[in-house]
């Protein structure tokens, strides 16, 4: 009787069975990776808007004096461009609305058009205003604090991914202070 040389039924199907196994992880593993990528790339991207739209509201604070404010809203008039704008924490974004302006004054006494409501960030984000403002008896100059929670679209579950940042900006109103 002449031997063949190869493999059994028996052998393949426990080869095939093996292999079907171990190619099951390892797809679960690149998915999962792939999925966990993806919500990193995701919440980068709302990170990198929500510090843009911090480091522009910041850089329009240092040349402005501040009109009125709250923990959701600020509304300052812009010296560098004559604007009275708006910054506000609405609902799962921040808001701004802007309009030309000639002075401090009139800023402070009229209100600025809805019509010209902008989108600042994107994804959800959530925040809050501490402003001190520049005072002209005794003088001092204001500061206002930013800070923004930027979160996966369940912030109110306590296993979502939260990143906070924070800017501080000093008023260089010295003209509207008298310094």
């Amino acid at each position: 009787m002449k031997m063949k040389k190869g493999f059994t039924l028996v052998e393949v199907t426990v080869a095939l069975a093996v292999f079907t196994i171990l190619m099951s992880a390892v797809a679960g593993i690149f998915s999962s990776a792939f999925s966990g990528y993806r919500f990193a790339r995701g919440t980068q991207k709302d990170l990198e808007a929500a510090q843009f739209a911090i480091n522009t509201l910041a850089k329009e604070l240092r040349t402005s004096t501040i009109v009125a404010s709250s923990a959701s809203h600020v509304k300052f008039f812009d010296y560098s461009r004559g604007k009275c704008v708006r910054y506000e924490f609405v609902g799962s974004g921040l808001y701004t609305r802007q309009m030309t302006s000639p002075d401090v004054t009139t800023c402070a006494a009229t209100g600025i058009p809805s019509a010209s409501t902008m989108v600042v960030t994107t994804g959800t984000v959530s925040g809050s205003f501490s402003v001190v403002m520049s005072t002209q008896s005794p003088k001092g100059i204001g500061k206002v604090t930013v800070s923004m929670d930027i979160c996966d679209h369940d912030c109110g579950n306590p296993t979502a991914h939260h990143a906070r940042i924070q800017s501080t900006s000093s008023l260089r109103d010295y003209e509207y202070v008298g310094l």
